[in-house]
């Protein structure tokens, strides 16, 4: 297992310190001890981009992809999606969806490899992952609300992704939300949501 402090010996460190850290991170996730491993390579990389030098940072960014160890968190779907941009942006539906464990993703989770089902498992659980899914909550919850205060209420979701709010929202599920007006910046994805929703409302979907 990785010392901790190896990590965290310099505040921008030299080319020697920075591939002994990322080899013990990379043999850490190579030896199964996923979790710890990247407990601990998140909690370095924050202290080197809080602490270093404004001037330092795009380094190491460009020396830790050179790593072998950036193929290995590669195999993790939602990190693969983030840095390749499949789409042409990141944060795209399909990459909600894996934060989300979303029905529809299970294919690709399961398509990853042993290593990185297992880095998905922990990016799942993380703060931001979290955050994700309490803003479907929220935007469920703001639907309903809008719904029950006004009859035949009508709905524009701008940037709306795939639209999942609406598989927890119980106003649209009994069909009291009249009209709902979809727009986003990606064609494949208004394609899913014509799909999956149009023949239960009049769904108005277009790209911007």
């Amino acid at each position: 297992m990785l010392d901790a402090a190896a990590g965290e010996r310099a505040v921008c460190p030299d080319a020697r310190a920075l591939s002994e850290a990322l080899d013990a991170y990379h043999d850490g996730l190579l030896g199964r001890h996923v979790h710890d491993t990247l407990r601990q390579l998140l909690r370095t990389l924050s202290l080197w981009l809080s602490a270093a030098p404004s001037g330092c940072w795009p380094g190491l960014v460009t020396r830790c992809r050179g790593h072998a160890v950036s193929h290995l968190l590669y195999q993790e779907p939602t990190t693969w999606r983030a840095f390749v941009k499949p789409r042409g942006y990141p944060g795209d539906a399909v990459t909600i969806d894996l934060l989300y464990g979303h029905p529809s993703a299970h294919p690709i989770v399961e398509a990853a490899s042993d290593l990185g089902q297992g880095i998905y498992s922990y990016v799942r659980h993380t703060v931001a992952a979290n955050a994700v899914r309490q803003r479907r909550q929220f935007m469920a919850a703001r639907i309903d609300d809008a719904a029950k205060a006004r009859k035949a209420a009508s709905i524009l979701s701008l940037g709306c992704g795939h639209l999942r709010e609406l598989e927890v929202s119980e106003q649209f599920r009994c069909g009291r939300v009249a009209r709902f007006v979809a727009l986003d910046q990606d064609a494949q994805t208004l394609a899913v949501v014509r799909h999956e929703h149009s023949a239960v409302i009049g769904i108005q979907s277009t790209v911007k």
